[in-house]
């Protein structure tokens, strides 16, 4: 459940989904607790429906991403609009 901005440096409350965006993500099941995966999905890997949101001032120069071995994270938008 969606509790707050997922910039870890923001402290903003979700509410509503007026202001900011949303984002949904394919995360891979963690097969054991604490496991925070190898980072390497296969077709066999099973993979659930993950939602994030940042603020409307997170938004306009964050992204959220899924990294393989890192797991979800904030980049600049910048950077995202580069790799693309």
């Amino acid at each position: 459940m969606l509790s707050k901005c997922a910039n870890p440096k923001c402290s903003k409350t979700f509410l509503y989904l007026r202001g900011g965006k949303l984002f949904r993500l394919e995360v891979p099941v963690e097969s054991e607790p604490g496991n925070a995966g190898n980072g390497k999905a296969s077709f066999t890997t099973p993979l659930r429906h993950e939602y994030f949101w940042l603020c409307e001032a997170c938004s306009r120069k964050l992204q959220v991403v899924l990294e393989p071995g890192r797991g979800v994270r904030t980049i600049p938008l910048r950077h995202f609009k580069a790799a693309s």
